[in-house]
């Protein structure tokens, strides 16, 4: 799936692509989300710096609470976002947490369409000269997916 992320301080945004996986190990509606993710971006400055670039790389975990039928699925919750991030010439960890929510639509056998979109705040920040990875986020992302249709609820 694409993987954009919007920080409105900064007034910035990286794009990329994650890959994840979604499981249900219980009867329940409680579903265990993973991804691992890498989004690249650049922030224009003054007309006589260069471009800073921003890089980030990591993984995500979660849980959601999911319905639906099996032609469409819907799902919320909360993720937590671990990874390597690099603005400029700094690099360090980065950690964020949000709540997401995740549609899918069954397009024929095991194929679908996703959409999804995130709402949360960084917690561990870096930033170079108050641009990058910084305060809250807003995340979108759209993309396609395989597997075993999840059971009635």
């Amino acid at each position: 799936m694409s993987s954009t992320r919007l920080y409105p301080n900064a007034d910035t945004a990286l794009m990329g692509f994650r890959v994840g996986a979604l499981g249900r190990p219980f009867e329940k509606c409680i579903h265990f989300a993973g991804e691992g993710f890498a989004r690249f971006g650049n922030k224009k400055r003054a007309p006589s710096e260069d471009d800073l670039q921003m890089r980030t790389a990591g993984g995500a975990l979660g849980a959601l609470w999911g319905s639906g039928s099996s032609a469409h699925w819907f799902g919320a919750g909360a993720m937590l976002d671990m990874g390597w991030a690099r603005v400029g010439p700094r690099d360090d960890f980065l950690l964020s947490a949000y709540l997401r929510a995740l549609m899918l639509w069954k397009l024929r056998k095991a194929y679908w369409v996703g959409f999804d979109l995130r709402a949360g705040y960084v917690i561990l920040p870096l930033a170079v000269a108050g641009v990058g990875i910084s305060g809250p986020m807003v995340g979108i992302g759209i993309g396609a997916a395989w597997g075993k249709p999840p059971e009635p609820s």
